[in-house]
């Protein structure tokens, strides 16, 4: 009798655990809500930053070399076409002039002389032709003297500013060193930025620009001008050139810019919101969809970019209909689930 009791009491043991399994089951699942894989076309956006600069940046320099003696603008300075920003000390070169003056009064006597000489058969034509090529060897002489008196002082070429003053006053400069960097006003104003090889071969000429100045608080358009036909041997990158749609007297030289690039081509690429992905890393993130048993399964993707509220993959999600939005950050693989409408 003992005996058929106790089995008694252990069929009702086991009956009471097998009904309390599916109640401790369903408080274990997680609450979920899916939301639909989206198929949409972008233009996948390119970020760089970048250097503000004018249209055209010049190093002036002198013809000759000599002794720096004024300098007549400073660094930041705006200044007009014509107007003379430098010298050098003119005793030498004015040296040099009045030598080549002398000569060429002696060249031109020696030529007369010879062509008297010459009707009266006293000379030779060979010595008249002689002397004729010393006058004008002498005439040359002068020239580029006086064209080097002419260029001992550096004006504007075009109406711009003085951008950086490289020497002082009383130093020796040689031949062609730059003595002032200078930038024309032109047209517009350009930014230069670098990118990577991934990233180059997706931009166009004409491709719009946002750049942002966060000094200004302020965000421009433009447009991409030219790009670099090669990689810079030291870092790798290409330079992209971008002319600013607006001109802005706030807009100075040397400025850091922000800069998206929109690029002209687009692809298809698929939607999901971005609290949908778990563990992203760079590029590469998960998320997790539902088994037909309510289990949640995790599914590696690749990250394309971020856009607003959602991400863009693509790589990951050919072949899944639907991923959990809300409650994904709480999931692991496996982990059973409840789907709330």
């Amino acid at each position: 009798m003992k005996k058929y009791l106790f089995l008694v009491l252990i069929f009702a043991l086991l009956i009471g655990r097998c009904a309390d399994e599916p109640e401790e089951q369903a408080e274990s699942s997680v609450p979920v809500k899916l939301t639909r894989v989206q198929k949409k076309v972008f233009a996948q956006p390119v970020h760089s930053n970048g250097i503000v600069s004018s249209e055209k940046q010049i190093k002036l320099s002198f013809k000759i070399g000599g002794l720096l003696a004024r300098i007549y603008v400073e660094q930041g300075d705006y200044v007009k076409k014509g107007e003379r920003l430098a010298s050098l000390n003119l005793k030498e070169i004015k040296a040099q002039v009045e030598q080549a003056e002398s000569g060429l009064e002696k060249a031109e006597r020696d030529y007369l002389r010879a062509k008297n000489l010459y009707a009266d058969s006293v000379t030779t034509l060979e010595q008249v032709q002689n002397a004729e090529t010393a006058l004008k060897v002498a005439q040359a002489q002068l020239d580029a003297a006086e064209f080097n008196l002419n260029h001992a002082q550096i004006t504007a070429p075009a109406d711009g500013q003085i951008l950086h003053v490289l020497l002082e006053e009383g130093e020796m400069v040689a031949q062609g060193h730059p003595v002032l960097v200078f930038g024309s006003a032109g047209d517009y104003w350009k930014v230069d930025a670098n990118v990577t090889s991934k990233d180059v071969i997706r931009l166009h000429i004409g491709d719009s620009a946002q750049v942002r100045f966060d000094e200004l608080k302020k965000t421009f358009s433009g447009q991409i001008h030219a790009i670099a036909g090669g990689a810079h041997p030291r870092t790798g990158t290409f330079n992209i050139e971008i002319a600013l749609d607006e001109t802005s007297a706030g807009i100075k030289n040397g400025l850091i810019a922000r800069i998206l690039f929109t690029p002209s081509e687009k692809d298809t690429f698929h939607v999901v919101p971005f609290r949908s992905l778990v563990g992203v890393d760079g590029p590469h993130g998960h998320v997790f969809t539902v088994t037909g048993e309510k289990l949640a399964q995790q599914h590696p993707v690749r990250v394309a970019f971020i856009t607003g509220e959602d991400a863009a993959i693509s790589d990951g999600l050919q072949h899944v209909k639907n991923v959990i939005a809300d409650g994904a950050a709480y999931l692991s693989d496996g982990q059973p689930v409840k789907i709330v409408e």
